[in-house]
């Protein structure tokens, strides 16, 4: 659905999502509308599409209050190589 418009991910998207083409981490869905909705039986996705991975909200207020799509999957990391690897990602920012 997201690559209708964003054509130009469709060819090469492991170079936007630094995961191997058809990994779970590889889904637009996994990074930009991650799981960290309390449902009713399970963790829901927060159906905001606009989430991007904000290491530094992560930081100023914890994983609990500011639930970080990477951490959830990458949980033997911790903030700081969040905010290492989000840099090294995008050093435009």
């Amino acid at each position: 659905m997201c690559l209708q418009c964003h054509q130009s991910l469709r060819d090469h998207p492991e170079r936007h999502t630094r995961h191997a083409v058809g990994s779970e981490a590889s889904r637009c869905v996994s990074c930009h509308m991650p799981r960290n909705m309390d449902a009713l039986m399970f963790r829901a996705r927060s159906h905001q599409i606009d989430e991007i991975p904000d290491a530094e909200m992560t930081a100023r207020f914890g994983e609990a209050d500011s639930p970080n799509a990477c951490l959830a999957c990458h949980r033997d990391k911790d903030v700081r190589w969040l905010a290492g690897s989000m840099a090294a990602w995008r050093p435009d920012r």
